[in-house]
This record gives C-alpha cells, structure tokens and sequence, in this order.
C-alpha cells in the first residue's frame, strides 16, 4: 500500500498544475486572511451563496440545476470552507446545516452527476466542519445532523463511483467516502455501502478503503474501464480512462496535450488526497 501511495505522490508533484496550488498553500502560510478573503470573493465557478439558495429552493431534478446542481455543490462547499477559514463561524455553521436540507439523486449509475459532484464536494464541507469543532455555537445535535445527512445521502454515491467508475468519478469517489468515514468514526455506527450491506466507518477505514484504492489503481481489475485491456494506473502515471474522458484517446504519447492536463490533474487531485489521509 505505501509503495503505491508513494507512487501517487511523486506523479502529483510531476504535475505542473499543481504548481500554482503549491503557491497558493505558501500564500495562506504566509498572509492567511488575504488568501482567505481571496477564496471567498472568487468562487471556483460561480457565486457559491447563491448556488446553494438554488439547489435549495429548485431541488436537485430541476432544470435551474442540472446535473445534481453541478455547479452549485461544489462551489457551496468551497464557499463554507472559506467562512470557517476565516473565522465567520455561524455564517459557516449555518451554510452546513443548510447541506443537511438537500436530498440528492440516489441513482447508482453514470447518467447522476450527483455521483460524482457531491462525493467531490465532500472535503470542503468536512474541513469546514473540523475547523468549527473549537466553535462554541457548533453543538453536538449539529455534527451529528451533518454526519448523518453525509453518510446517508453521500456515502452509498461515494462508495458506489468508488468501486464501479475507473475515471475520475472512482478518485472522487475514493477520496469523498474515506473522508466520509473519518469525520463519522465515533459518532456513527455503521455505513451503508452502494451494494446495501453494512460496514463500520473504522473497519471502512483500515481496511476497505485501501482494498478499494488499490483495485481502482490496478491494471488487472477493469471495473468500468472503456479502454480495452489497458486501464489503471499506467507506468507514466497516466490513467487510460481518465485520458479517454477528457483528451479522446485511451493512450496518448505526451500527457501534457491532454486537454490541458486536466487527464492527470482530476486523477491525481484525488488521490493526492487519499495518500495524504492513508498515512495519516
């Protein structure tokens, strides 16, 4: 498990994406309220305040939100987040407990973009929800309404692009369901998984979770893979699902003309992620 954890770290750094991340990391070290005041002025995609009053009041089927609010979710997460970074903690705690409120499509296939959106959107919301555990007005009744509204509503979605998708949608959904067990362990008994049986968030995290990544990188287990008989993580650190999805072509000679990059970058976003919490 650490070599293939080590592998994905060495492949993310090789990733020149990842250099303005690297900046902007430095940058909150250095001058946390301006990168702070930064993230909160300038959404990923669009105003996050507003994204979550529509996924609120339209529902997750309407046509003001297509596809799970595609753009609602993750750029909602993104903006409570920044409030908890700053420190505007009750505009945060509210903003999470309005997440409890959605009810997301449940479909288990590639045709929900809900498998995809609300998995990616779950480490904003979990760090949000860490940085007010010091906050006074985040009461107990909060967090467990929040762990509740992940693991009933997120989780079986997660767990399912987890084990079935072996694009991006497996990385998103690898990385939003470990997180997922992390912030319930303790607080929750058990997790439903995408095929209904039932598993501890601690026995999820020792052991499923690492059983899960390392199929999902494998070369030998095809999951969904549409590339033939190539799939998985490749010896270049390319993943031939991931480059059909964005550059068109299973393999491809030079990474770095695939769609801008963005074959490694998604892949790797995640994973970076599942390392950084495998070996934690």
């Amino acid at each position: 498990m650490k070599t293939l954890l080590v592998t994905l770290v060495l492949a993310l750094y090789a990733a020149p994406q990842w250099v303005t991340l690297y900046d902007r990391t430095e940058g909150l070290q250095t001058n946390p309220a301006e990168l702070s005041r930064a993230v909160l002025n300038q959404s990923i995609r669009s105003n996050a305040e507003a994204a979550l009053s529509r996924t609120l009041a339209a529902g997750h089927r309407s046509g003001e939100n297509r596809e799970c609010g595609e753009y609602d979710l993750t750029d909602a997460a993104a903006d409570v987040m920044a409030m908890a970074i700053v420190g505007h903690h009750e505009e945060a705690r509210t903003r999470l407990l309005e997440f409890t409120a959605i009810t997301l499509d449940d479909r288990q296939s590639g045709a929900n973009q809900c498998a995809l959106d609300a998995p990616t959107a779950v480490r904003g919301i979990t760090e949000a929800a860490w940085l007010l555990e010091s906050y006074s007005g985040w009461s107990t009744a909060d967090r467990s309404a929040l762990a509740n509204w992940l693991t009933t509503e997120v989780f079986p979605l997660a767990d399912w692009a987890a084990t079935h998708r072996k694009n991006n949608w497996g990385a998103a959904g690898l990385a939003g369901a470990y997180e997922i067990a992390a912030y319930a362990s303790g607080g929750v008994e058990t997790l439903t998984r995408a095929d209904g049986s039932s598993i501890s968030p601690q026995s999820y995290l020792e052991d499923t979770s690492g059983a899960d990544l390392t199929a999902w990188l494998s070369t030998e287990t095809a999951l969904d893979s549409a590339c033939g008989d190539v799939f998985g993580q490749q010896p270049n650190g390319s993943f031939p699902d991931e480059l059909r999805r964005t550059g068109g072509a299973c393999e491809q000679p030079d990474l770095s003309f695939a769609n801008g990059g963005s074959a490694v970058f998604y892949s790797q976003k995640s994973t970076n992620l599942l390392a950084r919490l495998c070996e934690s």
